[in-house]
Formats: C-alpha cells, structure tokens, sequence
C-alpha cells in the first residue's frame, strides 16, 4: 500500500510540472558588458584569440579597458580587430595608455 500511495504522490505532483515548451525563448536578451565580458571569458578559457573576437563581435567604440584586464599586447589587437579606421585605431591605443599608465 505504501507503494501507491508513494506512485500516486509523484504522479500528481509529475503532472503539475510545466511543459517544455512554456520555457520562454531567449533570442533577444538583453545583457550587461560585465556579462558579455564573463560569457566570452567562460566560453574561451582556453583560447585567448577567440576570447578576443568574441569581445570584438560585442564591442563597437572603444572599449573599457579598466573591465577587460586585458595585457597590452592583447589590448592592442582587439583594438585591431575593432577599428578599422586609422584615426578610431589611435584614439583605441590612446585609451589603452591612458587607462593602463604605461
């Protein structure tokens, strides 16, 4: 008997569950740079080139350098990746060492 009732517990409460498809769908989402930021940086532990492409799909002006903890080699080529205009180029490297106090 304790077995019914134990089946027909689970039962009840299995078909309160929602279903799969109430999940909402998460194709505009609207996030935070700190969160890009972590979502690059857990998506490519591993692969400091694809970290910077993902932060370079994300970026469009010059970037916070202060967020990035980015080394100066690194913060230089996404710099690269970001601009391809010469003068956005420069003020991006000018930003580095302003920020960075080289």
């Amino acid at each position: 008997m304790k077995y019914i009732y134990t089946f027909s517990f689970f039962f009840l409460f299995a078909c309160t569950y929602p279903d799969i498809d109430s999940v909402p769908k998460f194709k505009i989402l609207q996030i935070r740079s700190d969160e890009y930021i972590d979502l690059c940086k857990f998506s490519n532990l591993d692969d400091r080139p694809k970290y910077l492409e993902c932060l370079s799909s994300y970026i469009d002006t010059n970037p916070d350098f202060t967020k990035l903890n980015l080394s100066e080699k690194e913060s230089i080529e996404l710099c690269k990746i970001i601009n391809t205009d010469n003068i956005e180029l420069i003020s991006c490297l000018v930003s580095i060492y302003q920020v960075q106090d080289y």
